[in-house]
Order: structure tokens, then sequence, then C-alpha cells
């Protein structure tokens, strides 16, 4: 399934059912009034809002404003621009069985190889699948795909007692 009809198509319709916009593929500029929002220039469409949520790479976030970067923003923007890419790797491991917990779709684990797991059950309705997800990967990057599938399937081991037998 791809990842747009997977993820976005649904956040889309998400927003929209509660009453909010989307609007894709057209260059957005905040407007500020001092370090207040007054409006996002969309194209050709003016949008007034009271919040806005923006999707666009972090170093991006600066061209965002159309005019300059509003004062209490400033020292976040100096930050996005200088932070440098940083890898995520992601390891799909297949069980027999859904391993997740029910209703859980994502788990956060603080002390392993692996940040994230994401379960396919919980997210498609289908599936017995789990994404392994670690950010700021690069130093794992120097393994090989082996051993960073051994880690990834010792954390989901470890964190999920449905996974080990």
């Amino acid at each position: 399934m791809p990842l747009d009809a997977l993820i976005a198509a649904p956040a889309m319709r998400l927003v929209e059912e509660r009453g909010g916009r989307v609007l894709t593929r057209r260059p957005g500029r905040i407007v500020t009034s001092g370090a207040r929002l007054a409006h996002v220039v969309v194209g050709d469409t003016i949008v007034r809002a009271s919040s806005i949520v923006s999707a666009v790479p972090w170093h991006a976030f600066p061209a965002l404003f159309a005019e300059s970067t509003p004062a209490p923003l400033a020292e976040i923007a100096t930050h996005a621009v200088a932070m440098p890419a940083s890898p995520i790797v992601t390891v799909s491991l297949w069980f027999d069985r859904d391993v997740m917990p029910r209703g859980t779709p994502f788990l956060g684990l603080a002390d392993g190889t692996m940040q994230w797991f994401f379960g396919r059950r919980a997210i498609t309705g289908t599936g017995t699948s789990i994404a392994a997800v670690c950010s700021g990967a690069t130093d794992i990057l120097r393994l090989e795909n082996a051993d960073i599938i051994a880690r990834a399937e010792a954390d989901v081991r470890r964190a999920l007692p449905a996974a080990r037998g």
C-alpha cells in the first residue's frame, strides 16, 4: 500500500472532517504582524487561521516566513538551519502472529538500538509485521545488515513478550 494512501489521505480526511483545510502542492508563506500570525498565502489563496501546521524539512523552516522570522522563533530557525541531516533506519520484522499489544499502534523504547515499533495490524487492519525504527542512526549504519536485523529482533523480543516464542 503506498504511504500516501496509508497515511496522507486518511490524515487529510481527518483534518477536513473536523472543519480544517489541507492545501498541497502549492508554496505557502506565513505572513506575520509583529510576533503574531496574520495569515498564510498559499499559491493565490489567503488563509486566515489562529494556528497552522507546516510539513517542511527542518532546514526550510525560516523560508516559510514572507518577511523575516518572528523574534520568538528566531532562535529555533537559526538552530534548524544549522542542524545536520541524520539517517533513520527501519527494519521490517514479520511474525506468524500479532505480537503488538492489542490496540497499540506503536511503542517507544528508551534503552535499545531501535526506538520505535510500529505494528502493521493496528495501522492497516491486517498483517503481523513490525517496523522497528532507529532515528539518529549514524552509528548503526556502520554495521552489516544482519547485525542491524539481529539488534532489532532482540529489542522486539525484549520489549514484547508475545514475540518471544
